[in-house]
């Protein structure tokens, strides 16, 4: 076993825990420790976890696993472990025919998709992870699950349906702890709606009135924005077709295709912790689920209480609504199962919605919005018909799983919308933020709700008493109402020692840099090591002066990356991937004064060199190895040569996405749609029929796609399928215990 420090989360930092109920987890995989550290010492005593560092020196995945061989034999199942490094606590709850816990090709990599489908949503959540046999949970499982005060929220991806028919049957193994999980202790269960066509309120995990069922839609994948029918009358609807790890001797490895509701509902379960984790960071709640006055209460503070079920409203007002413009006929045609959203009445097929945590969709912010903890500008309206549709459905959920399985209380707990039809009146305390000042911080959570200067109705300091606060004043010891600042420097006429830009001033350092002699542009190969030189900034009129120098190189990733002022105004920086940077010096005295120098553009580029046979050398080079989707990426292989006396006769470009361009170019132009790991690729055929091949690795992440307008789905209307077509749709069945 490996060992090395252990970095934890504060214990009294907000955290949000899911619990994944499924197959098997693949700690080795490197996405699981892409994540930063959220679990803490308080929720490792709480799990009574074992901390286990596992070894991830090795190349492969069986080394690693090799060197950890005494660990795995000695896993106890119902013991609690966290993989150090990861935010993942792991349990095993499954049978005696099973190794517990351990990673081999004999389970089901089912379990690595869906938690990777909730860190996908929410980074930040911490996965209590619950292996279990085969395709079914069991009473363990779920008991676990359902009752540890830690857990925050429940997926779960499995349901018994009547062959051929499509209706589910009830489980009481999973009904009794579902219900006690949510009803009674205050959790959220999400559960996938099926592949099938079935009727989604007869699910026992998705359609019991107190679960959450998900079916799908797609977003990212080829075939556009179009519906899938999995079951029907779901609450809700996620991304169907996902980009994830899903692999059990693996050690790194992303599948393109991974398709089910057993992933769309571990999305809907991520972006619904995630809205929960922006709640307690807001209210500054931290711990778990706690009971005031018998209540069980997700999140509380500054007058603000978040129950499970106002937390499910808030989830059900914001959820997006596709429209029939979205959808994509061409790619259409090859996707049988997907059809575009009626814009009639769309909740017979998306429920409440999408929930996407695609930032430009708004789903998180609208949420917090309607839990009056964000501006009413974030908030997202209904049109007639989800309300009163989806109350329908409620009242039948209501009814049926209080005859089959449990006893309903007396009193339902539900936060519900007011239907029109006057059904069940609201009780919904949401959707009221109130932001008083306009400043974008709602009075609740706002120290001065009346003064957008948040001074809170005391005088804002005025040093020299022009009337001017000091917060704004561009001079704050020299009084000078009319704030006069002639070479608009930002420095006021009045202590400006050079009013008319000669010196001294923030805009009269004339700040200089070059990299590498250039001041302009640099292009060369990566790893590229550029000397930053910004020696000859001075001030303008020439007075001597000491500086310091702020380096910006354009490759940092997080705030920690940026380089700290220095004095020195020569700094050293090497880029390792290939890419376009942007960079410049800050240059700054002692009395406040800075001015940032021109613009430097880095291009760098990558060259891949492979020989083959009889002398023909393939390299390729690509300008940029990682990015967000659409991804343009250039690649160039005329620097391929072949043996002597021969000639490179093709370039034949794969470029790993089922397109190849082949020809005598050896250059080429590609654009990656869809986010995923791809390794094109370059192989040159030479006069004498040898070949040569190089290879290079191109990371395309997901990137916000705009939002299309959401009018053609809104508004009333009924009758957007037939009655026929819906007998149709809930009569293609499943198969008796199928994983979704």
């Amino acid at each position: 076993m490996a060992q090395t420090p252990l970095a934890l989360n504060d214990s009294d930092a907000p955290r949000v825990v899911v619990s994944v109920v499924d197959s098997a987890i693949n700690p080795y995989h490197e996405f699981f420790y892409q994540q930063e550290i959220r679990v803490s010492q308080a929720l490792i005593d709480a799990f009574d976890a074992e901390v286990v560092t596992l070894t991830r020196e090795h190349a492969t995945y069986a080394e690693n696993r090799a060197a950890d061989e005494a660990f795995w034999s000695s896993v106890v199942r119902g013991q609690s472990y966290y993989f150090a490094g990861t935010n993942i606590i792991a349990r095993s709850e499954a049978g005696t025919g099973l190794a517990p816990l351990d990673p081999i090709a004999d389970k089901s990599p089912h379990g690595v998709g869906v938690t990777s489908s909730v860190l996908m949503a929410n980074p930040d959540a911490v996965i209590l992870f619950i292996e279990t046999e085969g395709a079914l949970g069991n009473a363990n499982a779920e008991g676990y699950a359902f009752t540890h005060p830690e857990i925050d929220m429940v997926n779960t991806s499995y349901g018994y349906q009547v062959p051929l028919i499509g209706f589910p049957l009830p489980l009481p193994f999973i009904s009794e702890p579902s219900y006690q999980g949510v009803v009674e202790n205050g959790k959220l269960h999400f559960s996938a709606a099926g592949n099938g066509s079935g009727f989604t309120p007869g699910d026992p995990g998705a359609g019991s009135w107190w679960g959450i069922g998900v079916s799908g839609i797609e977003e990212y994948s080829s075939e556009g924005d179009t519906q899938i029918f999995s079951s029907n009358a779901a609450d809700f609807v996620a991304d169907y077709t996902q980009q994830l790890p899903y692999c059990m001797e693996c050690m790194s490895g992303i599948d393109d295709f991974v398709a089910g509701t057993s992933f769309s509902s571990p999305q809907a379960a991520g972006v619904a912790s995630r809205v929960l984790l922006e709640a307690r960071q807001m209210l500054d709640y931290s711990g778990g689920i706690e009971f005031v006055d018998g209540t069980p209460v997700m999140a509380s503070g500054a007058g603000i209480s978040i129950t499970n079920w106002f937390l499910r409203r808030a989830l059900e007002q914001a959820a997006r609504i596709p429209s029939a413009l979205d959808y994509d006929p061409i790619e259409g045609v090859f996707d049988l199962g997907g059809v575009p959203v009626n814009p009639l009445a769309p909740w017979l097929q998306i429920g409440w919605g999408d929930l996407s945590y695609n930032p430009d969709y708004g789903v998180v912010d609208a949420a917090l919005s309607h839990l009056n903890l964000l501006p009413a500008s974030f908030a997202r309206s209904k049109g007639l018909g989800y309300c009163e549709f989806q109350t329908i459905v409620m009242e039948y959920r209501w009814e049926y799983w209080g005859f089959v399985a449990v006893d309903n209380p007396d009193q339902s707990p539900i936060v519900y919308c007011g239907d029109a039809f006057g059904i069940r009146a609201s009780n919904d305390p949401g959707g009221q933020p109130v932001d008083t000042d306009d400043d974008g911080t709602v009075d609740a959570l706002d120290e001065c709700p009346d003064d957008a200067t948040n001074s809170c109705g005391e005088t804002p300091p005025d040093t020299d008493g022009d009337t001017v606060p000091d917060s704004t004043d561009n001079c704050v010891d020299v009084a000078n109402p009319d704030q006069t600042d002639s070479d608009g420097d930002g420095i006021g006429d009045a202590c400006d020692s050079t009013p008319n830009g000669s010196g001294g001033g923030s805009g009269d350092i004339d700040a200089q840099l070059t990299a590498n002699g250039q001041s302009d542009t640099l292009e060369a190969e990566a790893p590229l090591t550029v000397e930053f030189d910004a020696s000859e900034s001075a001030y303008a009129d020439g007075a001597a002066g000491t500086f310091r120098y702020t380096f910006v190189f354009g490759d940092e990733a997080t705030a920690e990356d940026f380089a700290a002022p220095s004095a020195d105004p020569v700094a050293s920086h090497t880029y390792d991937a290939a890419g376009t940077y942007t960079a410049y010096v800050i240059v700054s005295d002692d009395q406040g004064n800075a001015m940032r120098s021109d613009d430097i553009t880095i291009t760098t580029t990558i060259r891949i060199e492979v020989e083959g046979d009889n002398g023909t050398v393939a390299q390729l080079r690509v300008d940029r190895t990682s990015g967000g989707v659409p991804l343009t990426v250039n690649f160039d292989g005329s620097l391929s040569f072949a043996g002597e006396g021969e000639t490179i006769d093709e370039y034949c470009f794969d470029f790993d996405d089922g397109e190849v361009q082949c020809g005598s170019s050896p250059t080429a132009r590609h654009v990656y749609t869809r986010p995923g790991s791809y390794e094109p690729s370059l192989t040159v055929t030479a006069s004498d029929d040898s070949t040569a091949t190089a290879k290079v690795t191109i990371g395309a992440s997901p990137e916000a796609t705009p939002e299309q307008p959401a009018s053609a789905a809104s508004g009333g209307g009924s009758g957007a399928l037939s009655g026929l077509a819906l007998l149709l749709l809930l009569g293609l069945g499943r198969l008796v215990g199928v994983r979704r």
